[in-house]
């Protein structure tokens, strides 16, 4: 019996002693883990007992995993929120150009109600693309469009109506106009009711109406399986391309009224918008015109391929070089070639005063044009025709002659 209480007594030292261990293991182990993290971690106390020391060795793991997360989520958060301010500054800059002035600032489109019921509304969503201000109305004549100025002055805002009005016109109505001579005389009564406005007419759908006339029997045999829109034009008047093209002609030189072939409602949203950047160009045009139109030269740089010489004479060959490419039968190489041995204009209008008129006229044709660079690369001349041809233009008297 002793024996057995003596072995019993040495156990419960031995689990004694194995508590202090295990406890000072993890109060060591704690200390590690506040030294690597910085989590501050309270002292357990004295009298807690070892089941309460790893309680809170777990929940201090716990707050350690807690804080780990917790800075991966600020880190996503951030990721987040520099996102966010990213957009933020894309849909700014996006505003900021919308507040920016456009070039159809100033100008209103003015659309009749019919147009948005026979065609696609998809029109309006094209014009909001483009930045492009309308406005819905019912006009005097169905499928009318027509324009208007905004003109912002100190006291009040004044609309300036423009004389610029187009007209939608689709095949089945053209056509019998057309039928019954009647298409001149219907234009003709829209502009004594438009004073002051100058139509101009955009034609829908016409080229599948000739390409089913042009491949009638062969729509015919596959009559069942006939495509929707050619079957419409089945019951339709057989007209020609060269009667409506007559017609139109005869139109446009007793009206002024030009015409445009249109084949969906993306061509339409096109010509509206170059209908509406042109009338909003207009009054620009029309001032650089009062400013120079007693000028008989070109003075300004306001057209396409024109060549700018500064004060210093820079950009001189290279006009030069371009004037000489306005005549026929000139390309880069002819007047390089020419300009080889008459760099300026003046030069060469000095050799054509110290020599003859037969002479002048064959003062270029001998200069030799090289095709291509390299050793084996052919050349030819310059060749009578054009030596004349630059020869009359410098030397002839008359402003009218014919060069």
């Amino acid at each position: 019996m002793m024996n057995i209480m003596d072995e019993n007594s040495d156990d419960e030292l031995n689990c004694i002693d194995d508590i202090n261990i295990n406890f000072a293991y993890q109060k060591q182990l704690l200390e590690n883990l506040k030294n690597k993290y910085n989590v501050n971690i309270t002292k357990p106390s004295t009298s807690s007992s070892s089941t309460s020391s790893q309680q809170s060795l777990s929940s201090k793991s716990s707050s350690i995993k807690r804080t780990d997360s917790s800075n991966s989520n600020a880190s996503s958060d951030q990721q987040y929120m520099q996102g966010v301010k990213s957009n933020n500054n894309k849909i700014s800059t996006k505003i900021a150009n919308k507040n920016k002035p456009t070039k159809y600032e100033n100008v209103t489109v003015i659309i009749d109600f019919e147009l948005l019921k026979t065609y696609d509304q998809g029109i309006l969503n094209e014009l909001d693309s483009l930045e492009i201000k309308y406005e819905l109305k019912n006009q005097l004549y169905s499928n009318l469009i027509t324009w208007y100025y905004e003109n912002d002055e100190l006291d009040s805002a004044i609309n300036t109506q423009c004389e610029t009005a187009l007209l939608i016109l689709n095949w089945k109505d053209v056509i019998d106009y057309v039928s019954s001579n009647m298409l001149i005389k219907h234009i003709k009564s829209i502009l004594e009711v438009l004073v002051g406005k100058k139509i101009s007419l955009g034609l829908y759908g016409f080229e599948n109406y000739f390409r089913y006339w042009k491949l009638q029997k062969q729509y015919d045999k596959q009559e069942k399986n006939c495509n929707k829109k050619y079957c419409d034009y089945k019951d339709s008047i057989k007209i020609s391309r060269y009667e409506l093209e007559y017609v139109l002609t005869e139109l446009e030189l007793r009206h002024s009224c030009c015409h445009q072939f249109l084949e969906n409602t993306q061509e339409l949203t096109q010509i509206i918008s170059q209908y509406t950047k042109s009338i909003a160009q207009l009054p620009e045009k029309l001032e650089k015109h009062e400013k120079f139109k007693n000028l008989d030269f070109c003075m300004v740089k306001d057209a396409r391929d024109c060549v700018l010489v500064d004060k210093n004479g820079n950009g001189s060959r290279r006009l030069w070089q371009q004037q000489l490419t306005a005549f026929d039968l000139v390309r880069l190489e002819t007047a390089e070639a020419i300009l080889s041995k008459y760099p300026t204009p003046s030069k060469l209008f000095q050799a054509y005063s110290n020599c003859s008129k037969a002479e002048g006229i064959k003062l270029l044709e001998d200069i030799p044009i090289r095709r291509a660079a390299g050793p084996l690369s052919t050349t030819r001349r310059v060749g009578p025709e054009l030596s004349a041809k630059i020869y009359n233009f410098f030397n002839a008297t008359d402003g009218n002659a014919l060069i």
